[in-house]
Parts: C-alpha cells; structure tokens; sequence
C-alpha cells in the first residue's frame, strides 16, 4: 500500500497531470454545484408560503410589470389615460386620397402605439379594445392603413395581433396581464389559500412506508434530492473520466507500458483508483459543506423536524445508500470507458445500468397502485435490488422505506463494487495493450 501511494503522490506532482486531472475539473464542477444551489433556493423561496400569499404576489407581478414599462415606455406606472385617434382620409393637392391622424399633438403617432384597422375609423367600435390596452399605451389609432408597431387586424374570423419589433411583442404580457385579470388571479389565490388554511397539512399515507408522506414537506425534500443528487453525479462523473483521462496521458507520452511494468499492472491499477478517489474527495470536501448549509437552512425554515438533527438517521442512511448504489452504477461505466475498444461490452456496460433502473423505476411506480402482500413485497424487494432500485433510493427523503431495505441495498451495492473491483483488475491486467 505505501507504495500505490507512494506511485500516487508522484503522479498527482506532474504539472499538467494536476490541472487536467483535479484543478480544472473541480473547479468546473464546484462553479455547476454553486449555480445549482442558488437556482434552486431560489426556486423554493418563490414557492415559500410565507412569501407566496395572494397580496405578496400581486405585488411582485406589480414590481416586475412596472420594471418592463420602465424599459419601453420610460415609465414604471401604467398611462392615466388612453386618447383614442380616428383617421381621416383627406385629398390632397395633387388629387390624392390619404389617410391622416387627427391634428394636435395628442395623435401624433409613436411605433410603440397601438392601431385597429378597420373599414370605417370614424364610427367604429373599439370600446373592447380600449378595455384591454388603457394603461398600456398612450395612443389607440383607429385607422385602415396606418401601420404602427403593434396592430390588430380584425376580418370575418375575428381579431388578430401582430407584433412589428420585438420591443413591441413585449408589451403583449402587459395588455394580456390587466387590473380584470390581476382580480381574478388575487380571487382565485385567495380562496386556494382558504382552502389550505381549512384543511392544514396534508399526509398521505401509504402502506409499507415508515412514515406518512407529508406534502408540505415535500417542497424541501425535493430541493435536497436535487442538491445532493447533483453534487453526487459530479462526483461520479470525476469518478468516471479519471481513469480514462490518466490512461491517456501516460498513453500518448509512450510512458503507459513502462510505467506498468516497472511497478506491476496491479500497484498501478490501485494508483489510478486511489488517484480516482483522491480527486472525488477534493470535490466532496468542497462540495458538502455547502449542501449540507442548504439542506439545513430550508429544512429548519420549512420543517417541523429538520435534517442533520437526532432524528436524521433515515437521512444519514439515505446519503450512504445513495452513495454507494449511484457509485456501483459509476464503477460499470467506468469499466465501458475502459473497455472502448470492445464495443459490445462497453455499450452494454455504459447504457444497461441506465435501462435497469427505468425498468426498476416503472415497476416500483406500479407498485404504488397496490396494497396486497405480494405488492408491498414486491416494492420493497425492487428498492433492496442495486441499480433496479435507484429510483426508490433517490426518492426516500419523500417515501420513507424501512431501514432494513436501504440497508441491504448498501451492502449488496458493495459487494458487486468489490466483485467488479476484482474483476476489472484481473482484465485491466490482462488487456493492458488494448487500453
């Protein structure tokens, strides 16, 4: 074992080998972790119900709608009024017809107005039309052929609105997201939010689960799945590429062959995991810290009982079958991207871990509909299965299963790492010139 280390640190001591192998790849996958977490608090705190009552979204659909008209009308409150403009059409003095907007300054048109072209602009009706657009516009020209940015057509089919610039499109949310509109919405938030204060939490209770599934939970549950879950795929995709990546550079330096026979193929297989693991743990030494703040932050803010306290032990045991059943599904496309000269066997190795656990998903999710013996059986013996039970594993935090099937899951997970450990090593001995 000194020596796999020894062999280890000299590689992690060769310049390029470091950035090409840690310092690049994990500051990548830090800045992606960073990016992920605040996207996602993000995300949960516009679904906070503290934050979420029908007065504070109306007042940010208020905030938001006076940003965007201050960035085309130059202006964050909606227009007092809307002057209405029918054209005339006058003959000028060559003889020709033209249509003409009223004179004064009130109607001199801008490309941000808006024109309903009709057949008779003097005795149309556009009282609908002025409805929808007051606040939104400082000018209706009611006309045939005037052609500002934002028209509205009318033939035997109806209206129809096109937008000339984009700058004009994006006033059509504004006239679509009117003070009718903002009622109904508040209306409608307004007894969503009765209706929930009425009935309180709610729990759904399934057979074969430890606990209840509690939907107001749900929320932070589903941003820790996300975080932990991303900062896993990381891991392994740095787990994945290591191997392959420190092949190659020793491959295309001619420095491969000798390398292995002066120190053994089996010393320098374990090199290259410890190398592998080695750069894993950099990241995760980064990475959890900040997961683990998230988790604790929402869950205490939105939870009865919170992760990481007494009475976490589910959670710790979700990470850790997590961890393990995710990185026996790593460890099989690892050993395809060391195979990848032979074709089969590293397609199957990449690509039927990932058709296992979407069978494994659908079967389990069938599972659900039932409530016999057999069915609930059958859902705990898929989620116990590794790489068949992914999917129950990563939803845990929301359907809580026994203790004893994420238990067996860890421990079979490790026991195929450790048999396709030994296997791979023999190969990887036995192929060396093929890699």
């Amino acid at each position: 074992m000194r020596e796999v280390f020894s062999i280890s640190w000299s590689l992690i001591r060769i310049p390029r080998l470091f950035f090409s192998i840690f310092l690049l790849p994990i500051i990548l996958s830090l800045f992606i972790v960073v990016i992920q977490l605040v996207v996602v608090s993000l995300v949960l705190q516009a679904m906070s119900p503290s934050i979420n009552t029908p007065e504070a979204h109306l007042e940010r659909t208020d905030k938001k709608e006076g940003v965007m008209r201050q960035l085309l009308l130059g202006q964050s409150e909606p227009y007092e009024s809307l002057t209405i403009c029918r054209w005339q059409t006058v003959r000028t003095a060559n003889n020709q017809i033209v249509e003409v907007p009223p004179e004064g300054e009130g109607c001199k048109p801008d490309r941000l107005d808006v024109a309903v072209i009709v057949d008779d602009p003097i005795n149309a009706d556009v009282s609908e039309f002025v409805k929808h657009i007051k606040g939104n516009a400082e000018r209706l020209h009611v006309c045939s052929t005037c052609s500002p940015d934002l028209v509205i057509r009318q033939d035997g089919k109806g209206a129809s609105l096109h937008a000339h610039s984009f700058v004009s499109a994006l006033l059509i949310p504004l006239i679509y997201n009117n003070d009718e509109i903002k009622k109904v919405i508040l209306d409608v938030n307004t007894a969503f939010e009765d209706i929930a204060t009425t009935f309180g939490s709610i729990y759904v209770h399934l057979p074969g689960f430890e606990a209840p599934i509690s939907i107001d939970a749900a929320r932070t549950h589903a941003g820790l799945i996300v975080n932990t879950i991303t900062v896993l795929l990381i891991a392994l995709w740095l787990t994945i590429k290591a191997h392959r990546n420190v092949l190659d550079y020793f491959a295309r330096n001619g420095a491969l062959m000798p390398m292995v026979a002066s120190v053994g193929s089996k010393t320098f297989y374990r090199s290259i995991w410890f190398l592998t693991l080695f750069r894993v743990a950099i990241f995760l030494v980064a990475a959890i810290p900040m997961t683990v703040l998230f988790a604790y932050t929402e869950s205490a803010a939105d939870m009865d009982q919170g992760l990481f306290t007494a009475s976490s032990i589910p959670d710790f045991a979700w990470m850790v079958t997590l961890t393990t059943g995710l990185g026996l599904a790593a460890l099989i496309s690892s050993i395809g991207e060391l195979q990848h000269r032979h074709y089969l066997f590293s397609f199957l190795y990449r690509y039927a871990s990932l058709v296992i656990c979407i069978v494994g998903a659908i079967l389990w999710l069938f599972t659900l509909l039932g409530g016999g013996d057999f069915v609930l059986f059958l859902r705990s013996a898929l989620a116990s299965l590794p790489v068949i039970g992914l999917t129950p594993v990563l939803l845990s935090p929301v359907f809580r299963p026994s203790l004893s099937v994420l238990a067996l899951h860890t421990f079979l997970s490790l026991g195929l790492m450790w048999g396709i450990l030994r296997y791979n090593q023999r190969w990887f001995a036995a192929h060396l010139e093929e890699l």
